[in-house]
C-alpha cells in the first residue's frame, strides 16, 4: 500500500512539474476538449431553443359536477 502511494505522489509530483514546461503546456492545451462546441451540446442547444420557441398551452377550465 505504502509504494502505491509513493509512486502517485511521484506520479503526481512529475506531471506537476512537466505540465509547468512551455512546451508541454501548448501540448495540454490543445488536447483540452471543448465541450461547448460538441455535437451533443449543439442539439442540447437545438432542443431547448425549440423548446422555447413553442409556446405553453393555454390552462384549461374544468367544471365540476
Amino acid at each position: 500500500m505504502l509504494s502505491c502511494l509513493s509512486y502517485w505522489v511521484l506520479l503526481t509530483v512529475f506531471a506537476v512539474a512537466l505540465a509547468q514546461q512551455p512546451k508541454v503546456r501548448r501540448t495540454l492545451q490543445k488536447e483540452i476538449a471543448d465541450y461547448t462546441a460538441n455535437a451533443e451540446a449543439r442539439a442540447l442547444a437545438a432542443e431547448q431553443a425549440a423548446a422555447a420557441a413553442t409556446p405553453a398551452p393555454a390552462p384549461t377550465e374544468q367544471s365540476s359536477t
